[in-house]
């Protein structure tokens, strides 16, 4: 009987999600829960919310599920390995004759393919979700994290080509050259097989790797318009592609300790040097770069100089007041341990 009812709790949903009625949908898909007796009811039951909540613009229940069926998941990945284990010191001979390890079946006896696809759609879903409220660090890593190529299995959420665009973008504007080289560049084979099918983004990425800023941001020009009408990233293009200049210019200085402004805005198609000079006196501000504007005749930024003696002498003496700090509350603990006063 509980699983007559689920079904119909299902059946309700589909109904109302197919004509429009979405809030009406919602409510019948968590009236299933109740009737749910196995880990696969429980990830449809996630799957399906997600879905209505992302047409209802409910980025919190989306971001709730997805976490939640990502934790199922771990959970069940967990089992499955201890339980290998436990096989493989029971039976050692069987394994080795085998050659190899125990091969388990996914969720409710899906293949491990159809449980890192389903892995895939959640981690997609909560990525979506940090990206509405303006988290790209944790989009990016969500984006970049998947282990499978989705490729049309999601598309009434994203397609392959939107996760490759989306976290490309994201990346870009928030990851370090570090993460950069380890999420996208060189280590992460999924994602780049993912730019293959963007081509744009993926030259767009390697020209900011390999310090082509100019080209770079004049090959994301030529994709904003059509950015500005996705129904996912379409608000965060602007605040997205300003991160992204940001950190060309940010980086275009580091080598240099003079660098006259005047080039420096031929080469980012600045419309004049005093647009590029408040860009640059913004970063100054708020200690993006450590330099200086100097006004006088040519316009030059200049690095500052910094003695590294000094900043040694600082560091040390930073760590040697932890240290000190630390043996303090090592013995106070210790005094409290004697005289049997600590809980």
């Amino acid at each position: 009987m509980k699983e007559s009812i689920r079904l119909a709790h299902n059946d309700l949903g589909d109904y109302y999600y197919n004509i429009g009625n979405l809030k009406e949908a919602f409510t019948c898909y968590q009236k299933s829960r109740e009737y749910g007796t196995s880990v696969k009811h429980t990830l449809a039951l996630c799957m399906n919310s997600i879905r209505v909540a992302l047409e209802l613009n409910n980025m919190s229940q989306v971001l709730l599920y997805a976490n939640k069926g990502l934790a199922i998941l771990k959970n069940v990945d967990q089992m499955n390995a201890s339980e290998n284990e436990k096989k493989m010191a029971q039976k050692p001979s069987i394994i080795q004759q085998a050659g190899g390890g125990i091969e388990g079946l996914g969720v409710g006896g899906e293949s491990k393919e159809e449980q890192n696809l389903t892995r895939a759609k959640f981690t997609c879903a909560a990525a979506l979700a940090h990206l509405h409220f303006d988290k790209y660090t944790e989009a990016a890593k969500h984006f970049t994290s998947l282990k499978t190529e989705i490729g049309n299995s999601y598309t009434e959420v994203v397609s392959q080509q939107d996760v490759a665009v989306y976290g490309g973008l994201c990346a870009l504007a928030t990851f370090d050259r570090e993460q950069l080289k380890k999420h996208i560049v060189h280590e992460n084979v999924t994602f780049r097989d993912m730019l293959s099918t963007v081509p744009e983004m993926r030259d767009i990425i390697e020209d900011f790797w390999n310090s082509r800023y100019p080209q770079c941001l004049s090959k994301l020009d030529l994709i904003k318009k059509e950015l500005l009408l996705d129904i996912h990233i379409g608000k965060h293009v602007h605040k997205l592609f300003s991160l992204i200049r940001q950190k060309a210019l940010i980086q275009y200085t580091k080598p240099f300790s003079a660098l006259s402004l005047t080039t420096m805005a031929s080469a980012f198609n600045c419309d004049s040097v005093e647009t590029l000079e408040k860009e640059i006196a913004d970063l100054i501000t708020r200690d993006k770069i450590r330099a200086r504007i100097d006004s006088r005749g040519e316009k030059i930024l200049r690095a500052k100089e910094f003695d590294k003696r000094t900043e040694t002498f600082e560091r040390v003496q930073k760590t040697a007041g932890k240290f000190v700090e630390n043996a303090r509350d090592a013995l106070l603990r210790s005094s409290l341990n004697r005289l049997d006063l600590a809980l």
